[in-house]
Order: structure tokens, then C-alpha cells, then sequence
């Protein structure tokens, strides 16, 4: 008979959690993490106890303590990094990980792949009820392949909990120390402005900014920096040490370009200095990259645990000839090009990949993605990535299954093998409850004409899309009115509802201007939007724009137009 490990039967557990007498806050959080869980698995709260207490049988000793220190083959290579490790015994087990936040992911990877627990959603947490938990003994340990994982996601962002617990550690979600603390930065991109603010200095020293090819310096919002003025340079490395101080739990500073994607919006200055380095370089990457590279040299004596962070995007996106990056510099690409990426390695090892995933200028359109995210994270690691940025619905919840898809996110950038239909399954059935099969039906409808047809997902783009047709929207109709039958309850009717505005959106943007109805139809549809705590449908545009907007167009005739956005909105990410 297999070994087996024996954690409660017979509505009784004789098993303490042991820990260190002076434990680090994600350590003793982990512990309090293991034993809520737990009782709400089998009803039995273990008691938490310090390793000074003498050693006995049926411990679970969390974290590095004397008890590890003795045979429990806990590995000693483990304290770097976020590798998790755990082993079981008859009457011993030891959950152990490295750095600040292995320990707490090496619990939550215990409940999952033990007991069955899945961190769905900020709000649903699904844990097994169970008559008694044994289990085999055996060893577990994983390494992260992704140093960084962000889940850029409306409400992952706001639930530390949630993204502690799917083990993404990125900084937009305030993740505090017993969390382990992030991956911080202060400055997360577009930050030239802010080290060198036009308000400042535009008037008294134009010099510090752009020069045009009229012969004019550009000091508007979109204006870059002159990165070979000595001056500029100066300001800035002062204000990113001032950041570091000012903010120690930052551990990456962006200096990065401001936004623009048009000739007549990237602006990199064309003074002599400027136009020297990047024709030696083959382009404007140069003289980003030896700015950044100075300034990384300036605070690393100061601050040896900061990282200087610059952005491959528009205008930089080739890398440079001959400058390589500094041990203490990150590049962010923001394309996935293979080719590119592989040039990028050649400058720095340390790449971390701004991903968009999502249609921004269309968020209520369906963006059916879920069967490219993990072939994607697999080739970008395979590409020399090791952080991911995943920008999807930010600033609105509700729309699009965006829950189903933070979730894919965060399991996938942890762990890329996993299978993307039992997450989907597993997830649908657990937040849909009976609702959940016919919308089931309708998101392989979507996935599959993709997937057979070979069809791409854009990030920027109107409808018409080949995905989305006619006949998809009947049927994607007649499965949300199953599933709203289905619902059983006001919370799941609710999400139900929610995860329809995308395919109202889509039966409205097809219907003609001058259609019966259609203007009463489109109020009924924001009427739902704001009823259901929908804040935006499209990055760039408030609700009561977006209304007025959508009954003026023409319907799919006019679809091809981008919707104009309000000027008065800053267009930085």
C-alpha cells in the first residue's frame, strides 16, 4: 500500500503548523493563509506554534525555521527568487519557498494542487468541502520561468488578496508586505516629462526638449527630451534618485519616452548631437539607451538593488547597433515580434514584455484571445522574456468575460503548461454555476472559427471582424438567454448579464443608421452599461460621448472610422 500522509479523518487533525519564532510577515501571513483554508476544507483550525516548542510528529512547518535546518530535505539553494517547494510525509510536511513571496506561493501552490482550492476571482474563492484530506507522500518544487507577471486587468488591480494568491506580483495592485511586497516601479512608462517637466523649464531652456525638423523645439505634451544635453541628463539622474528615496519600496525606475505612434506625434530630437548618436546606432533606441545606461551607472552605488527600466515602442522599437545595456538596465518591448526580440537579447537580458490584450478601442467587442495566451507566454519565454505585462480592460470592469480572463492570465503566467480548457471549465462552471454550460457552447463557437479559420485578433480595430458574424450573434444570443434561464440566483444572473453587453454592443454596431429602433435600442444599452457598473466601452471615451457617438454613426458602413476621442484626455497608457 502507498504511503500516505494522513492531514484529518474522523471529523479530527492532531497536526500543528510550526513556525519560526520571529518569522517575516509573508511567512507568518502564510501560516494564517494554510489554516483558514484549511478549516474551511475539513472544519478543523489547526493551531500555529513556534519552532522553539520541542519537535514532535504531525507538523507542518512553514517556512525557513530550526526545524528545516535538521533532515527535512528542504533544499538550501531555495532562498533566491519565487521558487516554490514542498514535501509530504507520513507525519511531517514542510512547505518552504525563496525570497519574500516563495514561502506564501509555495502555500497557495500546496492548496491548490493538494486540496483542490482555486482563487477564481476577488470575490469567489472555491474550496472543496471535505470528510477527511489524506494525501501520498511525495515532494513538489516549480520555478517560475517569469521573474515579473502582471495581470493589468480592472479588478485584479484593485485585490492584493487575489493577485498574492494567483502568485502575480506585479505593482498596480497594492500588494503589502505580507504579501511579499511586488515588483514595483515608480514612473511606469512615459516618464520623460516627469523627469524633466516642461512646465519647468520649457520657457527658460527650450534646449532641454526636442528639436523639429523645422527647427523648433517641441515642448507640448508629446515632446521627447534632447537625451545628449548634459543638463537634461543631470535633472533627470537627480529626480530618479529623488524617487528612490522618496519611495524604497520601488525597485525600477522607468525613463522612457512619451506616447506617440504617428510621425507627427513620436517627436525624438534631430539636433546634431541627437542625429550623430542615432545614425552610428541605425536609429533613435541610441540615444535612449546611452541615457538610460548613464543613469543606471549613477544610482546603482546608492541604490544596488534598483533596476533603470526604458520602453521599445514606436519610434525605438529597433535595437541599437552598438550599445549594449548596463547589468542594471530592463528593456520593456512593447510588440512580440520573434526576430525583434531575439535582436533586443542581444543588448540586454533582461526583457520584459509590455503585452496588449485586448481591443482598446472597442472594449465592449469581443475579444475571444483565450487560446493564443498560452501558446503566446510560452514563445516570448522561449524568446529570452522573463517579465510580462498583460494590458487588458483596465480602467472598467464587466465587459467581455474579463474576469475569465484575468484568471487565464494569472494561472498561465505563473505556469504556461497548464491546460487552458480545464482552467476554462473549471472556471466557467464555478462562476456561472448551471449558467455557465451554454455560454460554455458560445465561447467554443468563437474559439473555434479562430481557431479553423486562422484568424487574427487585433488590439486596435473596428468591426467588421471575420470572428464575428451574423449567425454568431443569433447564436451567441440564444445561449445567453439559456443561461440568464439558468442563472438560479441574482449574483449569477448578474454576471450573466454583465458578460452580454459585449455581444448587445456587437448586434448594435451592426445594425444600420435608420433601423427601427436602433436609437432606443442603443439607450437601452448604456442604460444596462450603467446599471451594471460599467464605467467606459472604449479606452478613449466617457459613456454619454460614446452614446451620442454610436447613434451618429452609420452603423458597420462607418465602422471602419475610428470613434474621435476627447482632446482633452491624456492618451499616455
Amino acid at each position: 500500500m502507498a504511503q500516505q500522509c494522513v492531514l484529518f479523518a474522523g471529523g479530527y487533525s492532531p497536526w500543528k503548523i510550526v513556525l519560526a519564532s520571529d518569522p517575516s510577515p509573508s511567512v507568518r501571513y502564510a501560516a494564517e493563509e494554510f489554516a483558514m483554508f484549511f478549516e474551511q476544507l475539513c472544519g478543523a483550525r489547526l493551531p500555529i506554534i513556534s519552532d522553539s516548542v520541542f519537535p514532535a510528529s504531525y507538523e507542518i512547518v512553514i517556512g525557513e525555521s530550526l526545524r528545516t535546518s535538521d533532515d527535512c530535505g528542504c533544499p538550501k539553494d531555495i532562498a533566491g527568487g519565487e521558487d516554490v517547494w514542498y514535501q509530504i510525509r507520513e507525519d511531517r510536511v514542510v512547505i518552504a519557498g525563496g525570497g519574500l513571496r516563495g514561502t506564501l506561493y509555495s502555500v497557495y501552490e500546496f492548496l491548490e494542487n493538494e486540496c483542490g482550492v482555486r482563487f477564481f476571482t476577488p470575490s469567489l474563492t472555491h474550496v472543496p468541502r471535505r470528510d477527511s484530506v489524506i494525501l501520498p507522500v511525495k515532494t513538489h518544487s516549480y520555478h517560475p520561468p517569469l521573474e515579473y507577471r502582471e495581470v493589468f486587468y480592472y479588478n485584479p488591480c484593485h485585490s492584493a488578496d487575489w493577485c498574492a494568491r494567483n502568485r502575480v506580483n506585479g505593482g498596480h495592485a497594492p500588494l503589502a508586505e505580507k504579501h511579499g511586497g511586488a515588483v514595483r516601479w515608480h514612473g511606469f512608462c512615459h516618464t520623460f516629462q516627469s523627469l524633466v517637466p516642461p512646465e519647468q523649464y520649457a520657457e527658460t531652456h527650450p534646449e532641454y526638449y526636442s528639436l523639429k525638423a523645422d527647427g523648433t523645439r517641441a515642448t507640448g505634451r508629446r515632446a521627447q527630451l534632447c537625451l545628449t544635453n548634459p543638463d537634461v541628463l543631470r535633472i533627470a539622474t537627480e529626480q530618479v534618485k529623488t524617487w528612490l528615496r522618496e519611495h524604497p519600496d520601488a525597485t525600477i525606475v522607468s525613463v522612457s519616452q512619451m506616447d506617440g505612434t504617428t510621425p507627427e506625434t513620436m517627436l525624438p530630437c534631430l539636433c546634431d548631437e541627437c542625429r550623430k548618436v542615432d545614425e552610428y546606432e541605425g536609429g533613435h533606441s541610441g540615444t535612449i539607451l546611452h541615457f538610460v545606461n548613464k543613469i543606471a551607472e549613477a544610482i546603482e552605488e546608492e541604490f544596488p538593488y534598483a533596476s533603470i527600466d526604458t520602453i521599445a515602442y514606436a519610434y525605438s522599437i529597433q535595437p541599437p547597433k552598438h550599445v549594449k545595456a548596463r547589468r542594471n538596465v530592463i528593456i520593456r518591448p512593447c510588440f512580440r515580434d520573434p526576430d525583434l526580440l531575439a535582436e533586443w537579447y542581444r543588448v540586454c537580458p533582461r526583457l520584459y514584455i509590455w503585452d496588449y490584450v485586448t481591443n482598446f478601442r472597442h472594449y465592449a467587442m469581443t475579444f475571444p484571445n483565450y487560446d493564443t495566451i498560452a501558446p503566446n507566454i510560452r514563445s516570448l519565454i522561449e524568446n529570452h522574456i522573463t517579465g510580462i505585462f498583460a494590458q487588458g480592460v483596465y480602467d472598467t470592469p464587466g465587459l467581455d468575460f474579463e474576469e475569465l480572463k484575468a484568471y487565464l492570465f494569472a494561472k498561465l503566467l505563473w505556469n504556461p503548461s497548464l491546460n487552458t480548457e480545464q482552467l476554462i471549465n473549471e472556471f466557467m462552471a464555478a462562476y456561472f454555476g448551471p449558467a455557465g454550460a451554454p455560454l460554455k457552447r458560445y465561447l467554443d463557437v468563437l474559439r473555434a472559427k479562430i481557431r479553423d479559420e486562422n484568424l487574427p485578433l487585433l488590439c486596435f480595430c473596428n468591426l467588421p471582424v471575420p470572428y464575428i458574424t451574423p449567425e454568431i450573434i443569433e447564436f451567441g444570443k440564444a445561449c445567453f438567454d439559456a443561461a440568464e434561464r439558468l442563472a438560479g440566483t441574482p449574483e449569477i444572473l448578474r454576471r450573466v448579464q454583465q458578460s452580454r453587453l459585449s455581444l448587445m454592443f456587437m448586434e448594435l454596431m451592426y445594425t444600420p443608421k435608420g433601423s427601427p429602433g436602433r436609437d432606443e435600442a442603443i439607450d437601452r444599452f448604456f442604460d444596462r452599461v450603467q446599471y451594471l457598473g460599467v464605467l467606459l466601452v472604449s479606452e478613449r471615451n466617457k459613456l454619454p460621448e460614446a452614446r451620442q457617438r454610436m447613434k451618429e454613426m452609420s452603423g458597420l458602413y462607418e465602422l471602419a472610422k475610428e470613434i474621435p476621442h476627447d482632446a482633452n484626455r491624456p492618451d499616455e497608457i
